[in-house]
């Protein structure tokens, strides 16, 4: 769990370190469900980074399982779909929110 948990928060705060994202001075929260339960949080001032607690109330959260999670950042599937049935929860800024969901994947 503990590897699991740092491999992906490490691989959330590098999807956000990109200009393209416009998240700058953001909190995200990431809540994964399912066979591996972590809530990662990741401040973005300039550089995002991995925090243990946010200064304030998320900018962004999304919630999925973990098995959605690592479909997700794997690029195995398309986020779009998981998003309109609900898999993908999203909350606080919806259009910052949804970005991130659709820009999750990390490998090529």
């Amino acid at each position: 769990l503990f590897f699991f948990k740092q491999t992906t928060a490490y691989d959330l705060s590098l999807g956000l370190v990109g200009s393209e994202m416009c998240i700058r001075d953001s909190r995200v929260e990431v809540t994964l469900t399912g066979p591996v339960a972590a809530t990662i949080r990741v401040a973005v001032d300039g550089r995002a980074r991995v925090v243990e607690e946010l200064d304030g109330d998320p900018t962004a959260t999304l919630a999925l399982s973990s098995n959605d999670w690592l479909a997700l950042t794997g690029g195995r599937v398309d986020p779009v779909p998981l998003i309109e049935d609900g898999r993908v929860a999203l909350g606080g800024a919806l259009v910052l929110a949804r970005q991130l969901a659709e820009r999750l994947a990390f490998t090529i």
